[in-house]
This record gives C-alpha cells, structure tokens and sequence, in this order.
C-alpha cells in the first residue's frame, strides 16, 4: 500500500498564455484555437484541450496533445513540444499503456535536455521513475528518482525535493531496506511541513507509518503517522484518508480495541 507521489498533473508549464486559456470550456477553446493567428497560441489552446480530456477521454487528449507536437516541431519550440509529448505520454497513463507511456516521456525528456529546462528534466526523470516503480523495477526507478533529486538540490526546487525524496523512501520501503526508506521519509516530512503541502505531510506519514507496522518495532510511533495522515488527508478531503482509517483500524484491533477498530473500519468504508 506504498504511496508515491506522481507530479503529472501537479507541474504545469510557466507559459502565459496557457494561464489565460486555462479557465475556457472546451467548446471556447476549439473557438480560440480555430481563430488563433499564432502557432504558440494554438499550441497553449491545444495543451489545455488534452488536460482537459485525461480523464473522459484519454484518446481524445492524445490526439490534442499529438496536434500540439506536430506545430511544436514545425516552429521548432523545444519547450512547448517537451510538454506536449508528455501530455501524449499522459494519455496512454490514463490508459495504462505503459510502454507508450515511456516512450513520449523519454522524447520529453530529450526536448528539455536539448533546452536545458531543468524544471522539465527533473519533472520527466521523477515521472518516469514512477512509472518504473508503478510496473515493479525497484532498480530503474531508483536510477530516475536519483537524478530527479540531484536536479532539484542543484536548482533550489524544494517541492520537487521534497516529493522526490518521498517516492525514494517508498522505493527502499519497497525493497525492504527500512533505515533509508525511514530516513528519506523523515527529509521530505520536514521539507513538506516547511512548505506547509498538507498532502505532501499525509502520504508521507502514510509510509513512515506503514515501516513501523510491518516492522512492529513501534507502534506508537505507528499510530502517530497514521493519526497525522488522517488530519491531513481530512483537510485535503483526500481519497487516501479510507487507508489511514484502515492502518488505525488494524493498530486498534491489535490492541484489542475492537469497538474503535470497527468503527474505524465502517468509516473507511463509507468513503471507499
């Protein structure tokens, strides 16, 4: 029940007019686009148009965002078509194509080096890293989270440290090396509580939680992860506060509080 936190949707592009074509529906968009006199505008339209159809229609979203490339390419603008191969490789996420997922993400990751965007790199090697990690290649994740990091100290950017150093600590979770998952945990848990990211606090509370319950080595200090995430996740109104209730839940009936652990546990389950 590792959580990581995969900054896909999370980093948007600095490009002004992707801010003002951001709040247009859909149909006022494909308007804006249709009378667009420059291709970078048409381009900010297009990225918009793909966000918005991750979810409904992933198909449709790549198909924007493979607009996007094409006039990127054409007026050869590396940072524009960095983001649009990845909102090509953010479609096929929403469609669990893997392969094609890591495919567009590692030609983003190309255009941002030939530009050298370091918000860019350290975003795709963080992506990629989660996707490795998502399809169990502890190994590879590990290599991509690591050079996301390096980015990050080097260009002072302390939420992508922050969530970097979280994702590396669900890596050593995962591979049962607990003294560096624990430690990398604590880091992003003091960074995210300087940077006051209640959901950056929650999921890693989550994980530091979960070391000490597989471990039994404290269930103390389980519970207050646990309990920590719960507030945080509340405050959020997060989808992952049913697994904070559930971890509680198991403390509590370890603890022979049956009466709280099912209460817990019916919690949980009214908001699953």
């Amino acid at each position: 029940m590792k959580t990581i936190i995969l900054n896909i949707l999370l980093i948007f592009t600095f490009l002004l007019s992707q801010h003002q074509v951001s709040a247009f529906s859909t149909d006022s968009l494909l308007n804006i686009f249709s009378s667009a006199s420059h291709d970078t505008i048409k381009i900010d339209v297009l990225d918009q148009l793909s966000k918005n159809q991750f979810g409904p229609n992933p198909d449709k979203a790549i198909e924007y965002a493979e607009q996007a490339v094409d006039i990127s390419n054409k007026i050869n603008d590396k940072k524009r078509l960095g983001y649009a191969l990845k909102n090509v490789g953010l479609g096929y996420y929403f469609k669990a194509d893997f392969v094609e997922v890591l495919t567009y993400w590692q030609q983003s990751l190309e255009a941002f080096k030939s530009i050298e965007d370091s918000k860019g790199i350290s975003n795709l090697e963080s992506n990629i890293g989660a996707v490795f990690y998502s399809t169990g290649d502890n190994v590879k994740a590990l290599e991509h989270y690591l050079r996301a990091l390096k980015i990050s100290e080097d260009s002072g950017d302390d939420h992508r440290k922050a969530t970097v150093l979280q994702n590396i600590g669900a890596v050593y979770e995962n591979t049962r090396d607990y003294d560096k998952a624990e430690d990398h945990l604590i880091q992003a848990l003091q960074m995210f509580e300087k940077l006051e990211n209640n959901r950056g606090l929650a999921t890693t509370s989550l994980n530091l939680g979960e070391i000490y319950f597989e471990q039994k080595k404290d269930q103390t200090k389980a519970k207050l992860y646990f309990e920590l995430a719960r507030e945080k996740l509340a405050i959020e109104d997060d989808a992952l506060l049913p697994n904070a209730l559930i971890f509680l839940a198991q403390i509590d009936s370890e603890n022979k509080d049956h009466s709280q652990a099912l209460r817990k546990l019916k919690e949980a389950f009214a908001m699953a």
